[in-house]
């Protein structure tokens, strides 16, 4: 009895021990399985602390209220950086900003200054920015219109240029705007034909470099190749000189004398091979660049401009006159104006090796009649207020110019009408001119412009 219930104590014992067995192998369970849940909780939660992708958007407008295309806005934060363009309508969007960090936003675009912001923290939420730019005449100053009317900065230019403001052209305004180029472009040399106030005049840059072709600058306007030359006509070589209107060099000035300078916006000269490298061979000798003016968009409405200029111009220097003989070849004994009692014409000349001046009398011209005097008039020469001094006069151009302009946010126009009256220092010379321009920009979508 007394073994028996000892091997029941016994059963009984490793029953327990069994069970405490179990016990602790489920506690142990339990306690893995409570430190797998912790440590996804934990990984959980340093997942959901990690920041996010985030976007800026926004709209960039002038103090006028139009909006901005075309600037550039620069994200940088340690190493990471994002970069955006601003649309036809002025907005823009920064991608792929991370939540957490602060960044130094900067807004740059040609003839505005510069904006920094700075300390900038996205958000979850899309953060949305309102920028005003201020524009800025200096950095203007720099700018400079290449082929196809692209503006690049002056120092990344590799070949020299020159860019003169149409105020430059207008200040004290010439006959045509090429007049207005002397003096002002270095290296640039006018030849004028001495043909009057419409003769044609070339361009030449750096000095000649062809000896038997054309040696003037490429002109371009708006982007538009213009034909520059004139309708020169020299005198015939077999026939004698000045003997008949069929034998005079004749200059009928060019079509570019016609351009109005006050409607001139900039004129850019390239020089040297880099204009060629842009027009081709036809700029080998360099090339003139012309922007014209356009409406503006700065301020809503239309405005109104009334310019008015008056020019004299009178002869600079006289050359050594001799008034000792008159009118002839060889020293001829006499002088007469078509075949007349005194022999033959001795007026088919301007050679001034005639008769001496001697208080003879001979028969001359009549300017009333336009033909031989029926009497003979004393050979005196016309010194001084009486000869050549006297013939040229005081050259006056009177100018007279309206401007209308105005814009829209997408829209911009501009017309103008120019009066010009000319007196030259010839009497009889001069001439008259209305220009007249019109100028329409609109730009219909953000990749069309019209």
């Amino acid at each position: 009895m007394f073994i028996v219930a000892k091997l029941k104590r016994l059963r009984c014992y490793s029953r327990l021990q069994s069970i405490k067995k179990m016990k602790y192998r489920n506690q142990k369970f339990h306690s893995l399985l409570l430190w797998l849940t912790g440590l996804c909780l934990l990984m959980i939660q340093q997942l959901s602390a990690q920041p996010g992708s985030s976007e800026i958007n926004g709209s960039i407008k002038t103090e006028e209220g139009l909006s901005l295309e075309g600037v550039s806005i620069v994200a940088v934060a340690g190493n990471q950086r994002s970069s955006a363009i601003s649309g036809g309508n002025g907005n823009f969007t920064l991608k792929n900003l991370t939540v957490g960090k602060t960044y130094t936003i900067t807004f740059t675009s040609v003839g505005y200054q510069p904006q920094v912001l700075s300390n900038v923290l996205p958000t979850i939420n899309p953060k949305t920015l309102n920028i005003t730019l201020k524009p800025t005449t200096a950095s203007m100053e720099n700018v400079v219109v290449t082929a196809l009317g692209i503006k690049r900065e002056e120092k990344a230019l590799g070949y020299a240029t020159t860019t003169l403001k149409g105020e430059q052209l207008t200040d004290a305004l010439s006959n045509n705007w090429k007049d207005a180029l002397s003096g002002k472009v270095a290296g640039l040399n006018l030849l004028r034909s001495n043909a009057g106030p419409m003769g044609g005049s070339k361009v030449i840059l750096r000095g000649e470099s062809n000896l038997t072709g054309d040696n003037e600058a490429l002109i371009v306007i708006d982007g538009v190749i213009i034909n520059s030359g004139s309708g020169r006509r020299s005198g015939e070589s077999g026939a004698v000189y000045g003997t008949g209107s069929d034998n005079m060099p004749v200059d009928y000035g060019s079509s570019m004398d016609d351009i109005n300078p006050e409607d001139i916006e900039n004129i850019t000269v390239l020089k040297g091979p880099g204009a060629a490298a842009l027009y081709g061979q036809r700029a080998a000798n360099g090339a003139i660049i012309i922007t014209t003016k356009s409406g503006s968009r700065k301020g809503k409405g239309i405005g109104v401009t009334l310019n008015s200029n008056a020019a004299f111009e009178s002869v600079n220097r006289w050359p050594d006159l001799q008034y000792e003989y008159g009118q002839g070849l060889n020293g001829a004994a006499h002088y007469s104006f078509g075949a007349g009692p005194d022999g033959a014409s001795t007026s088919g000349t301007s050679s001034a090796y005639g008769p001496r001046f001697d208080g003879q009398s001979f028969y001359q011209y009549d300017p009333v009649t336009q033909a031989q005097a029926k009497e003979r008039t004393p050979w005196v020469p016309f010194a001084g207020s009486q000869g050549v001094k006297g013939f040229f006069e005081t050259g006056k151009t009177l100018t007279n110019t309206v401007t209308i302009d105005g814009g829209t946010d997408r829209t911009s126009a501009r017309f103008s009408f120019t009066n010009v009256n000319n007196t030259w220092i010839t009497p009889n010379t001069g001439y008259k001119r209305n220009s007249v321009a019109l100028s329409v920009n609109s730009k219909v979508t953000d990749k069309l412009t019209i």
